[in-house]
């Protein structure tokens, strides 16, 4: 999918359809990577004090 060049078309349906498609695919996995990341490091980092 394209996003739609123009503030208009950004907010019509299938610009909505972009947006979800680029949530599901790019920013949710994006954000679980730095999750999980983030308690592995944490996770590391109690095993090394302990």
């Amino acid at each position: 999918m394209v996003s739609p060049i123009g503030i208009k078309g950004f907010f019509s349906k299938w610009g909505l359809m972009v947006i979800k498609s680029e949530f599901l695919w790019i920013w949710l996995p994006s954000f679980m990577i730095i999750v999980v990341s983030r308690v592995i490091r944490a996770i590391v980092e109690r095993l090394k004090i302990g």
